[in-house]
Order: structure tokens, then sequence, then C-alpha cells
């Protein structure tokens, strides 16, 4: 449904997925792989989860901008929505000490 955006002209098919890759190089882990974009990861301060802000709603084309904000769990690839309201939820940052 969403085929152009102001100023950037016309959208490139494809999604935005999550991906990690080790400090010292090798093969990339891809966590996320469906039809969704996923965005503006952060990392926790243990490093075992990522943030990131997407639509995963089963309307997402009727409501696009209607975004949360989620945890990924990089022990088991669990993804919990960490906010629940109607309207865009994005760029997440954690508080100096990490745990909010």
């Amino acid at each position: 449904m969403v085929y152009r955006r102001d100023g950037a002209g016309f959208v490139k098919p494809g999604n935005r997925q999550i991906f990690t890759i080790g400090l010292a190089g090798g093969t990339a882990k891809q966590w996320t792989f469906d039809d969704n974009n996923y965005g503006n990861p952060i990392w926790s301060k243990d490093g075992n989860s990522l943030f990131f802000s997407a639509n995963l709603h089963e309307n997402e084309k009727e409501e696009p901008r209607n975004s949360e904000i989620y945890q990924l769990s990089l022990s088991d690839g669990n993804i919990k929505a960490l906010t629940d309201r109607f309207g865009p939820d994005s760029s997440p940052v954690l508080s100096p000490d990490g745990t909010k």
C-alpha cells in the first residue's frame, strides 16, 4: 500500500530485518524473517537483548504508523512487546543504568 515516501521517492521492495554479527566478524545471524520492517535496534546493557521498533500488528498495512517498542531475547529469539498504545513508538533509548 505504501509505494512512495515524501522526499524519498518510490519505496524499494523488501523489508528491514535484524541481524547480528560478532566483533571478530564471521557469519551474520538473522533474527527476524517476515514481511515486517524492523528498525532502530539498540543493545541492552547486559548484551542479552535488543530493543527495536516495529509495527507487528495484523493490520499494519492499514495503520502503518502504529508501531511499538519490542525486546528481542538473544538467548531464545523470543520477541516481547514493551509498549501497547495506538500511534508511533520508535527509536528506543535505555536509561543510563539500563533498567528502563
